[in-house]
């Protein structure tokens, strides 16, 4: 929301070592990150009652 509120549009917010990063979507289209079935952060995502389509 915050990002909208900036009036940006055409991005992906990240979050990264330096904190949450706004990238252009032209940058990350047609790439794909893989991310472990097992990390920390799916499960606290499961735990929540997030379903991810696994």
């Amino acid at each position: 929301m915050r990002a909208l509120d900036e009036g940006q549009s055409g991005i992906m917010v990240a979050l990264g070592l330096s904190g949450v990063n706004y990238v252009a979507l032209e940058e990350v289209a047609g790439h794909m990150k893989a991310v472990p079935l097992d990390c920390d952060t799916l499960q606290t995502g499961r735990d929540l009652g997030i379903c991810f389509g696994d």
